[in-house]
C-alpha cells in the first residue's frame, strides 16, 4: 500500500489541492460487509486497505486514472469501476481501481 501511495502522490505532484491518503477498513465495517454478502470471505475482500486521492476536478481524476492504468508495475488489475461515467443510485461519483 505504501508503494501505491507514493505512486499516487507522484502522479498528483504539482496539484496543491490534491489530498492523498492511505486508509484501512475498520473491523466493524469488515464485519458488516461479511454479514451483508452471503458468499463474502475475508481472504477475497479487495478493499481492506487502499489509497485515496481527492482531486479538484474530473480532468485531474482522469489524468491520474490514465497513469494508474498504464503503469501497473508487477501488479495485476483486478477491478476498474467508473462511477463518474455511471454514478451509483445514491449519487456517489468516483473511480475505483483495484490491483493485486
Amino acid at each position: 500500500m505504501n508503494t501505491w501511495q507514493v505512486r499516487v502522490r507522484n502522479y498528483t505532484r504539482g496539484d496543491g489541492d490534491a489530498l492523498v491518503a492511505q486508509r484501512l477498513k475498520r473491523l466493524p465495517s469488515i464485519e458488516r460487509k461479511l454479514a451483508r454478502f452471503e458468499n463474502s470471505q475475508l481472504d477475497t475482500m479487495q478493499d481492506l486497505g487502499g489509497v485515496r486521492a481527492v482531486l479538484a476536478d474530473v480532468d485531474q481524476v482522469r489524468a491520474v486514472e490514465k497513469l494508474l492504468l498504464s503503469r501497473p508495475g508487477n501488479h495485476v488489475l483486478k477491478q476498474h469501476d467508473d462511477y463518474l461515467s455511471m454514478p451509483k443510485d445514491d449519487g456517489y461519483r468516483s473511480v475505483h481501481i483495484a490491483y493485486a
